[in-house]
């Protein structure tokens, strides 16, 4: 009996990497589920950004602990339950309407589009006011994305969101840092 209680016992060297094994799988099941996860870009409609078959990190904590940001990529849940990738352009209680293709967020054109044509203003073509859980998403290119312009996404609720896109892992050309809020290009 004592053999196999000995520290150095087949039994206890095997029951401890089990222990060390559920440890791991456990804290990965963690984090995969609260704090970040993978996810691979499947349409054209964040390019320049993202382009198909991208794959990028997603922090799924931030959005638990702090409210989504102007110009966040984002992603969410659609109705029907596909995920999708956006940028966040306007943010709950404010305005946005799309007027001789200028895109305008309480009557300011934003920055990052201040050089964008919208051909196809969808339900944006009428002010659109945000609710107070609400947020207007589009994709980086515009006349290719199916966003927030029109009734099959139309606004984000806040419980939709899933995660900030942060990084981008693969392919190795496009290795980096994906889009910045405003708060991180006023601390520059």
């Amino acid at each position: 009996m004592g053999d196999i209680l000995s520290e150095d016992s087949p039994w206890i060297i095997v029951s401890h990497w089990v222990m060390e094994i559920a440890v791991v799988i456990m804290l990965g099941m963690f984090v995969t589920n609260y704090v970040g996860s993978l996810t691979t870009v499947s349409g054209r409609s964040m390019e320049d950004t993202l382009f198909v078959g991208d794959v990028v990190l997603v922090n799924r904590m931030i959005v638990k602990v702090s409210s989504p940001k102007r110009n966040d990529v984002i992603l969410y849940e659609k109705a029907n339950g596909e995920k999708d990738v956006k940028r966040i352009i306007a943010l709950p209680g404010e305005r946005v309407v799309i007027v001789q293709g200028q895109i305008l967020v309480n009557d300011v054109i934003p920055d990052e589009f201040r050089d964008v044509s919208v051909f196809v203003p969808g339900l944006a073509k009428d002010e659109i006011v945000l609710g107070k859980d609400e947020y207007f998403v589009l994709g980086d290119w515009v006349e290719g994305s199916l966003d927030s312009r029109f009734a099959e996404v139309g606004n984000i609720k806040r419980e939709q969101i899933l995660g900030r896109i942060w990084f981008c892992i693969s392919p190795m050309d496009h290795v980096g840092w994906v889009g910045k809020t405003d708060e991180e290009e006023e601390t520059k």
